[in-house]
């Protein structure tokens, strides 16, 4: 019975396998798997089952994003599983995808959140392809003593540990496997990592910004690392350690934190054709022999381009390209070759000839960039040895052409004009020491366009160009690598133009010119065109005019006596010419007529009081070239050309009559000196009538000892202050009468004492006081009134000082009463013009002498009143209150002191009475 219950469970089993045994695909989601013939199954774990049923060469392929604790194991071999840029994820647990079979394809999968992302272990010939392994605690794809597999054109980044792991981290033992064209970054640990592996190829992969090295090779040999990009890793570019036999080959490693190549004890190993650029440093050798390092190019590398380091001999390094601001840095280093024996071969700067290294600085001083060391028979070689140290000489540095081509263009001319649809012809001559290997055309900045060769010149036609200007520029690369990009031309495609242009001859003129002389030419040409071409023609031979500074010139010398024609003939790049422009001119003796000249100012005759303006008109047919006056046949002053005449001032004149010649040299030194004129500077008139220095007089002008104002007279026609007068009055009677100015001063503070405090008010001062009738000037009774400042006095003033007499009979001097002012009792009463106009008829000298018969004409007006007492009051005309401030007596005046009517004597404490 139990072999029957066995014998049907085998029938039904088989019966299922041929049902399936036509489909080769199985399709996954979360919850089921099917068959391409549409059976439908319902599975916990969908994929695994899938892989598990799959058969050989068939296709697992996943529909949608699957979540797997645990991961999945694919033990078979020859299948495909394509993840149709699903994503594969689990709990940070296992193996993502292990695969332990043969020939299994894994492709377009995501897969994350796993130990591990995708492990080959004891895998052979599998292909991992197109796969995004991301955010594996571990290694986003670890390959464990696997061989042949192809794992290329993945993503693998910010993995835990290791980005790839080829030979695994612990085990031995994975060869023949091909690491190519992956992108690998950020991962926390080594982007790409092989141990213990050897036959390796990791080729054509992008690794950058990893946390260690971009590359790690630990203990394996044999291994191929090109053609990789390699930058910005927080270590180095690639290590080997204790690793041999390695090729690194033609990478590009640049801007790593560390160095470009770190080799800690390795040997034999072989690094060439790599650019290794902007590390810290660029090849970092360490206690490793026997390295060959060739044909790299080492730029610009910080603290070194290489640097040898504890023990490191017999390296051979040579053909290579140095160009940092330190090449070689040694740090307790052996022996090594820093050349081959020179081969027939080319070297890394396309040289005939491989030998030594290139070394250069960026600074421009390295040794192969020196003049002294460069090559001398077109070899490359240099004749010169390069001593590093001691132990480290370069006997055969190379000595490349520095030099790039040297380029001319032939046309298009700079600025030249072409018609509409004209062919424009580029002729570009180019040479150099080495062969020329390139010529390019660039065209406004947008195209480049190859040259054709024509024996030492390359040619290119361009047509069909817009309006405007156009710019072309040329790049001339020679067989060593120099460009010369410097020279361009700018040329424009204009519209039609059928206008000539313009010409106007400046020089010569029409006027004769020395024989022997020579005789310039000058051209002004304006064309809306280029201007093609542009001569003079004179007798029967032309000359060719040269621009310069917008003029077009040349110079005619040795032309024979007599009469010249001279035509001026341009034509524009239109094609248009004008051939109408000419002038006459002679050629004799010379012009030997003087400048015409005429002095406009001065005239014969004139008088001045202190400056003199001049003008002269000079004029010549050649021209004039300067202008200069003679003041007495002594001094030579140069006149300024302003407009048509030529101006100066002649200042600090002394007084007299002065003669002025003029002098005027025309452009042919011809001088013209015969006008001559003569003008007057007057003596000033200072004349008025001084007053008498009696000690009775009361003085012209008085001094304030505390204030240090200074009364000053004033001219007795004008009322204006005459020159120096008052500097020599003050000289003569302040000095006398300051000790009384003084005594009275103190007098009259202690009468105003006695009145009391005085108001700011000056009606409140004088409040009691009535004003009198204004027709007496010896009004016997005098008011008791008192200024309001205690500073100011006055001067023997009554209301018109001019009138009052003297205390010995004499002559009073003259005054106006402007320069009087009253000490009014109320400071606000005015006296009317007419009243004051009837007082110097009747005031008389007090001796009994006649008053003075001069009045200031500006008396009539003249009541004035103290600056210090108010504000508000005022004067009868307007020089009365500008004469105030000139006036201000030094002492406090009293009416009291004068109640006799008696004048003072002329120390000027006394007071006239106030009327």
């Amino acid at each position: 019975m139990k072999i029957f219950k066995v014998f049907l469970v085998m029938v039904i089993l088989g019966a299922i396998s041929g049902v399936f045994a036509e489909d080769t695909t199985i399709y996954v989601n979360n919850t089921h798997y099917w068959y391409q013939s549409g059976a439908f199954f319902e599975s916990n774990n969908s994929i695994q089952d899938a892989v598990e049923y799959v058969p050989e060469n068939g296709l697992v392929e996943v529909t949608t994003d699957l979540k797997v604790s645990n991961g999945i194991e694919v033990n078979k071999s020859n299948i495909i599983i394509d993840l149709k840029g699903n994503k594969l994820s689990g709990n940070y647990e296992g193996r993502g995808i292990s695969l332990s079979g043969n020939n299994v394809s894994l492709k377009n999968g995501l897969v994350s959140n796993f130990d591990y992302g995708i492990v080959l272990e004891n895998a052979e010939n599998c292909k991992i392809s197109n796969n995004e392994v991301f955010g594996n605690t571990y290694d986003g794809i670890y390959i464990l003593n696997s061989k042949n597999n192809d794992i290329s054109e993945n993503l693998v980044y910010e993995n835990g540990v290791i980005g790839i792991v080829t030979s695994g981290i612990f085990l031995d033992g994975s060869e023949f496997n091909n690491i190519t064209k992956n992108t690998v970054n950020n991962n926390i640990y080594n982007g790409i990592e092989l141990l213990n592996s050897k036959n390796n190829l990791i080729s054509g992969n992008n690794v950058f910004e990893n946390e260690d090295n971009g590359v790690f090779v630990w203990n394996s040999k044999n291994n191929s690392i090109i053609f990789n990009e390699l930058y910005q890793n927080e270590n180095n570019g690639i290590l080997t350690r204790e690793s041999e036999f390695n090729t690194i080959e033609s990478n590009n490693i640049f801007e790593n934190d560390d160095s470009g190549i770190y080799s800690w004890k390795s040997f034999e190993n072989t690094i060439s054709k790599n650019k290794i650029s902007k590390n810290s440093e660029g090849i970092i050798l360490w206690n490793s022999d026997l390295n060959v390092l060739f044909k790299n190019k080492l730029l610009n590398n910080v603290k070194s381009g290489i640097s040898i380091e504890f023990g490191t001999k017999y390296n051979t390094i040579y053909d290579n390209l140095f160009n940092n601001s330190l090449n070689v840095r040694f740090e307790d280093s052996g022996k090594n070759y820093w050349n081959a024996p020179v081969i027939n071969e080319s070297n890394i700067l396309e040289g005939e000839f491989t030998a030594g290294n290139v070394w250069y600085t960026p600074e421009g001083t390295g040794f192969s960039q020196k003049a002294m060391n460069q090559d001398s028979n077109g070899d490359t070689l240099s004749e010169t040895y390069y001593e590093l140290n001691s132990e480290n000489i370069d006997n055969i540095p190379l000595a490349p052409d520095s030099v790039p081509p040297v380029v001319s263009i032939v046309s298009p001319r700079e600025n030249a004009f072409f018609g509409e649809n004209e062919t424009i012809l580029v002729d570009v001559s180019v040479t150099d020491n080495s062969e020329i290997h390139s010529v390019m055309l660039e065209v406004d900045n947008s195209y480049k366009e190859i040259m054709v060769q024509n024996g030492t010149t390359y040619s290119k036609s361009l047509d069909n160009l817009d309006y405007g200007a156009h710019t072309i520029k040329i790049y001339a690369e020679d067989a060593v690598g120099n460009v010369n990009f410097f020279e361009s031309r700018v040329f424009s495609i204009s519209t039609p133009d059928s206008t000539p242009p313009e010409v106007r001859i400046i020089s010569p003129v029409s006027k004769s010119y020395a024989e022997g002389s020579e005789v310039s030419i000058k051209v002004q040409i304006t064309d809306e065109s280029d201007i093609y071409s542009a001569y003079a023609k004179i007798d029967d031979y032309t000359v060719d005019l040269i621009e310069s500074n917008g003029y077009y010139i040349n110079i005619l010398d040795n032309l024979e006596w007599g009469a010249h024609t001279l035509w001026i003939i341009v034509t524009d790049a239109a094609g248009n010419s004008n051939y109408n422009e000419k002038v006459t001119f002679d050629v004799n003796e010379g012009d030997i007529t003087p400048p015409e000249v005429e002095i406009i100012e001065p005239e014969i005759g004139d008088s001045f009081e202190e400056n003199v303006s001049v003008k002269v008109s000079a004029t010549d047919d050649s021209g004039i070239d300067s202008v200069k006056v003679m003041l007495d046949e002594k001094v030579s002053f140069t006149l300024t050309k302003n407009s048509e005449y030529y101006t100066g001032t002649l200042t600090d004149l002394s007084y007299g009559i002065h003669t002025l010649r003029v002098y005027a040299e025309d452009n042919e030194e011809n001088i013209n000196s015969d006008e001559v004129i003569q003008f007057e500077i007057e003596v000033p008139d200072y004349s008025y009538t001084k007053p008498t220095t009696d000690n009775t007089q009361e003085p012209a002008e008085t001094s304030n000892p505390e204030n240090k104002t200074t009364d000053t007279p004033l001219n007795n026609e004008t009322g204006e202050i005459t020159p120096n007068e008052s500097e020599n009055e003050s000289n003569g009677e302040i000095e006398n009468n300051t000790n009384e100015s003084q005594n009275s001063e103190t007098q009259n503070n202690t009468d105003a004492e006695d009145e009391g405090n005085i108001s700011d008010n000056p009606s409140e001062n004088d409040s009691s006081v009535e004003p009198e009738d204004s027709g007496s000037a010896d009004s016997g009774d005098t008011s008791d009134t008192e200024t309001d400042n205690g500073d100011e006095g006055s001067e023997d003033s009554g209301d018109n000082p001019s009138e009052t007499g003297d205390a010995t009979g004499e002559e009073p001097a003259e005054t106006s009463d402007d320069e009087t002012q009253s000490n009014d009792e109320t400071g606000e009463s005015e006296t009317s013009d007419d009243e004051q106009s009837e007082t110097p008829s009747e005031t008389e000298d007090t001796t009994g002498d006649e008053s003075s018969d001069t009045t200031s004409d500006d008396n009539s007006g003249g009541e004035s009143e103290s600056n210090s007492e108010t504000e508000d009051s005022e004067t009868s005309d307007d020089e009365s209150s500008d004469s105030s401030s000139e006036s201000e007596s030094n002492s406090d005046t009293s009416s009291e002191d004068n109640s006799d009517g008696e004048t003072s004597d002329s120390s000027g404490d006394s007071d006239d009475s106030i009327a």
